[in-house]
């Protein structure tokens, strides 16, 4: 039988400006997405005859499992219930965020290390994305109850120049 991917096993711990974000349910999913421009004429109707690539987006997404590990930090979370407020003092849970933050400046390195052990270090040692940060849509509950809080996050990972190129992340 074929094998037509490859698979990386082993967990990795992860950073957000060089803080701990703590453990992941079932590690990271790495996602980019293509974007193209169709071209279409009218001798053939709808019928795309063909394409220009016009660049893409970039996730890292993880169920983080250390919750509170990782809202109570403004660096990561700019936009959440313990966000900063315009005088720069952390407010309590229910505070909206400043509006009109723009991301890129807020943007922050994350960087994904394959547990030494594991043959995931061999294959993908480290991952680095120097500007990511929470993407839209992230929705934060309070669980009141007794049982664990989990957060599902997803990172938007911003272009940056490494080695002459333009990058979303780059590996060793």
């Amino acid at each position: 039988m074929a094998v037509l991917a490859s698979i990386v096993s082993g967990a990795y711990t992860a950073t957000y400006n060089s803080s701990d974000i703590g453990q992941q349910e079932s590690g990271f999913r790495l996602r980019v997405v293509y974007a193209k421009e169709e071209i279409t004429v009218g001798g053939y109707g709808k019928m795309v005859i063909d394409s220009v690539y016009s660049g893409g987006n970039c996730f890292l997404s993880g169920i983080l499992i250390e919750r509170d590990k990782v809202v109570k930090k403004n660096d990561i979370c700019p936009f959440n219930p313990y966000a900063l407020g315009q005088d720069g003092s952390t407010k309590e849970p229910g505070f909206t965020g400043k509006i009109g933050r723009m991301d890129f400046p807020l943007s922050k390195a994350i960087v994904l290390t394959a547990v030494a052990s594991l043959p995931s270090a061999s294959s993908i040692a480290t991952i680095t994305a120097s500007n990511a940060i929470v993407d839209k849509d992230l929705s934060l509950e309070l669980i009141l109850a007794n049982q664990s809080s989990v957060l599902n996050m997803t990172f938007r990972l911003y272009p940056f120049t490494y080695q002459g190129n333009d990058m979303w992340f780059h590996t060793t």
